[in-house]
């Protein structure tokens, strides 16, 4: 008897067909993903009696279904899902860095689901792959995002944010490309000036875009430090950014903010709005610390200081260090960015002079 074939959803197809180019291109942040909403609508296609996404809460539940109904393999079946319970965490939440060993997982676990689709519907991936056009690249980009065709896109000219824009991160990020060009024009009238700009990728899956221009100051690899614009759905923040392999440059970071060294810089940033914020996981705000205020009560601000530096020390030992704390920066609300209309890059851009001359002295 013939294998049984499954149902197909067409939108599966272009899921998958994603995973597999993020996947040969080596940029697999997100290929697993893809891959698992693929298997995902795959089974709901095919149990008639789920009516929901496929989430982890059902998604063992769903393969057990799978093979009691449609005779799917037992085999295929636990293969993918040991390999999903090992970089599950990975493809949940919105990771920007996985380690070598759960990169070829994620690997794995593209080319399983590719399997089960090729066997399993007939879809011949390997033949659509090597017949696409960049008109079939180009839908790709469209529907899912994550920078698949690297095509330069007609410039446009920065006008500010509009509160609508903050809705979506494909319209928030086309709005922050515009704005690089401005802000290369910027950095090219500067004294001090860094490699740049450089726009993150963005995909259904992320929760914030960058602009930075990096710089390398300790001339090794893995310890940038950043000029960096970073927005959210909700808010807008620039200043400072340490990467998240920069262990020695943050050593020296802590190190002068201890010493004072950097005291005329972060005085100059005081004057702007600036604050000293703590990020948990690359882009979420925690603590905020007026350095005005922090300025005003000298004894209690190296007191804080020390304290929190000799403790985030302790922590550079297991990278990537997905946190920051400290950070010279200074935060615009959605509302506050739209209401200030293109006067926001200048804002943004009377934080660079003391924010390099912090970079210029780590090196």
């Amino acid at each position: 008897m013939g294998i049984k074939r499954l149902k197909l959803d067409p939108v599966s197809v272009d899921l998958m067909l994603a995973a597999i180019i993020l996947t040969r291109e080596n940029r697999i942040d997100h290929a697993g993903h893809y891959a698992f909403v693929a298997l995902g609508r795959l089974l709901k296609k095919n149990l008639p009696e789920e009516t929901t996404p496929t989430t982890a809460m059902n998604f063992r539940r769903r393969l057990e279904e799978l093979c009691a109904e449609k005779e799917f393999p037992e085999k295929s079946k636990d293969e993918v899902y040991s390999l999903w319970k090992q970089i599950k965490r990975y493809i949940d939440h919105k990771v920007s860095y996985v380690p070598s060993h759960r990169s070829r997982k994620i690997r794995n676990f593209v080319k399983s689901i590719q399997k089960i689709f090729e066997e399993r519907t007939s879809v011949d991936f390997e033949d659509i792959v090597s017949d696409m056009t960049i008109a079939d690249l180009e839908r790709l980009h469209a529907t899912f995002g994550d920078n698949l065709l690297a095509e330069p896109q007609e410039e446009k000219v920065f006008g500010g944010f509009a509160e609508k824009d903050f809705d979506n991160l494909f319209v928030l990020r086309d709005v922050l490309a515009r704005m690089g060009v401005e802000t290369a024009k910027k950095m090219n009238g500067e004294k001090f000036r860094l490699p740049g700009p450089n726009l993150s990728r963005t995909d259904f899956t992320s929760a914030y875009i960058t602009l930075s221009f990096e710089a390398n100051p300790l001339r090794a690899a893995g310890e940038e430090a950043n000029f960096q614009i970073l927005v959210t759905n909700h808010y807008l923040m620039s200043g400072l950014y340490l990467g998240d392999r920069s262990a020695a440059t943050r050593r020296h970071y802590y190190e002068f903010l201890r010493s004072g060294k950097i005291d005329r810089q972060l005085g100059e940033l005081s004057e702007r709005g600036g604050e000293l914020i703590d990020v948990f996981w690359y882009y979420n705000l925690e603590n905020r610390l007026s350095l005005k205020k922090l300025f005003d009560q000298p004894a209690d601000y190296q007191n804080l200081i020390k304290e929190k530096t000799e403790r985030a020390e302790e922590e550079l030992a297991h990278p990537p260090c997905t946190w920051n704390i400290l950070l010279p920066a200074r935060v615009w609300e959605k509302k506050e960015v739209c209401k200030l209309g293109p006067e926001i890059l200048e804002k943004i851009w009377e934080l660079y002079p003391p924010t390099g001359g912090i970079i210029e002295s780590l090196a």
